[in-house]
């Protein structure tokens, strides 16, 4: 069982704390680890996004994903990220859900992303949920980027 909430601020240490454990620990992005740590998931709710996070029965944060807002057109797709015990129970998707009609509900036409190669997983997810590859963003040789237009 689990609950999904809006961003609450006596959850930040924990939440960064779990952000570091997936994509630090799990996937080895250990030179993204100082930058994670002083995350302020507050600042995407600021600049006119949001951040939700999932906690299990015991209050463990167990996922999370946040929108932030590029301009009134379009938005980005960040920190979605799922404990492993809880993969294959619908939760990402529910994550999602609530990041895209978020998206829907401030009248955004398209939802970009970012992600690695190595991150199988979630590129079969995006694609799932319809998004498409697009042409690289940033240099990075790494990574992948994707789009979902919605209009």
């Amino acid at each position: 069982m689990f609950y999904i909430k809006e961003y609450d601020e006596k959850y930040k240490d924990k939440i960064n704390e779990f952000i570091i454990s997936i994509f630090v620990e799990e996937f080895e992005f250990y030179e993204c680890k100082e930058e994670l740590m002083k995350e302020d998931a507050a600042s995407y709710i600021k600049d006119g996004g949001n951040f939700w996070f999932a906690v299990d029965e015991q209050d463990r944060v167990i996922g999370t994903v946040c929108i932030d807002k590029i301009d009134n057109k379009v938005a980005w797709l960040k920190r979605m990220y799922v404990n492993p015990e809880y993969r294959g129970t619908g939760l990402g998707q529910q994550l999602y859900n609530k990041a895209l009609d978020f998206v829907k509900d401030n009248c955004f036409n398209r939802l970009e992303l970012g992600t690695y190669e190595r991150l199988r997983a979630a590129i079969k997810f995006y694609i799932k949920n319809g998004f498409e590859e697009i042409e690289r963003i940033e240099e990075n040789a790494e990574a992948k980027f994707f789009a979902l237009n919605l209009i």
